[in-house]
């Protein structure tokens, strides 16, 4: 959900779809909780390079995502180099942890929808009421449901855990 603009935001890279200021005060706040947690039981600079070195990053192919990917590379290395830790990971993009399409609905206000298509509307509406179990059907675009989302991360997390296994 786009608060700013009131509108179902999806899965679309555009311009006004990208963080806010406040979206960035977010990130930078997930990133300094994010950087504590993964050190938070270490001991040693050994230990922390260690965890640092074995860190992937993955994102979505969303701006957004790679945006707020980024402040986390960006505050985790700067608080790296205090102790002589270089990181400098690549953050990998994934279509399967992108953010689910809303189809037709996608960048449009409950207006825009219901000016298009009065069932639509409804649509829209009932999808806010019963937690994503209908989904936009109108025009070339057909939405997904929540589902659609789980499988295709549930894909990605497997395919993660049988790269990890051929690692070892």
């Amino acid at each position: 959900w786009n608060a700013v603009e009131n509108s179902w935001q999806g899965c679309v890279n555009a311009k006004k779809n990208r963080l806010t200021a406040h979206g960035v005060e977010q990130a930078e706040r997930a990133a300094r909780q994010l950087f504590r947690q993964i050190v938070a039981d270490l001991k040693s600079k050994k230990d922390i390079q260690t965890r640092f070195d074995s860190l992937a990053i993955f994102t979505s192919q969303l701006d957004r995502a790679r945006d707020t990917a980024a402040i986390f590379v960006k505050y985790a290395s700067a608080e790296l180099r205090k102790f002589g830790i270089r990181f400098r990971p690549r953050i990998r993009t994934d279509r399967r942890l992108n953010e689910i399409s809303f189809g037709f609905w996608d960048n449009k206000t409950f207006c825009q929808i219901e000016r298009a298509s009065a069932e639509e509307g409804d649509r829209a509406r009932s999808y806010m009421r019963l937690n994503a179990m209908v989904r936009s059907s109108w025009g070339r675009r057909s939405g997904e449901r929540f589902i659609d989302v789980v499988v295709r991360g549930l894909d990605f997390l497997r395919s993660i855990r049988a790269a990890a296994s051929e690692d070892k």
